[in-house]
């Protein structure tokens, strides 16, 4: 198995607004109004959940993160995935996982739904998470990816 912020993307968006200015994104950790560095929490399903592994990362306009999964490797992708717990209140987003050309996720983040759980069987190949945030929410919207793993067969 592997936490994907073990790897790097093979792409991905350079600064935004925010306290993600200067860093694009983090592993494992996050950053709060006030550039401090926090723990990864996501509220799912009502409830606070922090993770010890993970990427956060400030919302642009359209944003892309993509990774090379190799082919048949991996039986399952699993994770959260939503507004670091922090930005809830005016975060906005909306996510897309894209396995291989296929559509295997999509998520509308924000007050009312916060966080979701992701589980994508086989992912392999090009491996994308797409997202777009309104323009009065950007400076408002971290987003964070709790235990993302691939998990082999």
């Amino acid at each position: 198995d592997i936490i994907l912020s073990d790897m790097e993307p093979i792409e991905r968006p350079w600064g935004a607004p925010g306290p993600y200015r200067f860093v694009t994104l983090l592993k494992d950790r996050a950053l709060n109004g006030s550039n401090e560095i926090v723990p990864l929490k996501l509220m799912v399903d009502g409830v606070g959940r922090v993770f010890d592994r993970g990427i956060s990362f400030g919302s642009h306009a359209e944003w892309a993160f993509v990774y090379e999964i190799p082919q048949e490797t991996y039986r399952s992708f699993s994770g959260y995935i939503g507004l670091q717990s922090e930005y809830i209140e005016q975060g906005q987003v909306k996510i897309r996982i894209i396995n291989d050309g296929e559509i295997a996720f999509e998520g509308d983040f924000d007050q009312d739904n916060p966080a979701g759980q992701v589980l994508i069987p086989n992912p392999g190949g090009r491996f994308e998470l797409i997202g777009s945030s309104p323009e009065e929410a950007r400076m408002k919207t971290v987003i964070t990816w709790g235990k993302p793993k691939l998990i082999r067969e």
